[in-house]
């Protein structure tokens, strides 16, 4: 899921072309772990440990059925509200030490140093996003 997740936030760019590619990985994922199910019950007939080929057959149904469902984990449009939320939050608080600034109730360092937290903040939060 964390993979998939990654590879929707690196296919930005036109929502109707982004729309499609991830249509179309998903659909290749599903057939994918539909023919690895397919063929680990093929093999579980002759598998010396049925057991432990059965718990992965549970995994991938399991899988199968969470991406098959219409109310996927992931939501798209939630990870874009997410995203416009944070950096909103950034621009908040570039703009209220800059109106501290103009105040006076900071000096210009002071001004500096806080505008530099706030961008470390920044790139913590946005690295953190993209993994």
């Amino acid at each position: 899921m964390r993979g998939w997740k990654r590879f929707v936030r690196k296919h930005r760019g036109n929502k109707s072309d982004r729309r499609e590619q991830i249509r179309i990985s998903k659909e290749v994922l599903l057939n994918s772990m539909k023919s690895a199910l397919f063929y680990l019950e093929q093999w579980k007939e002759t598998a010396e440990h049925k057991q432990q080929v059965e718990s992965v057959i549970l995994e991938y149904r399991r899988m199968v059925d969470r991406w098959e469902k219409p109310t996927a984990s992931f939501n798209e449009r939630l990870q874009e509200q997410i995203e416009e939320l944070r950096l909103g939050i950034v621009d908040q608080q570039r703009a209220a030490i800059q109106k501290m600034y103009e105040k006076g109730e900071v000096n210009r360092e002071q001004a500096k140093e806080l505008r530099r937290f706030v961008h470390y903040i920044e790139s913590v939060t946005l690295y953190e996003y993209e993994e």
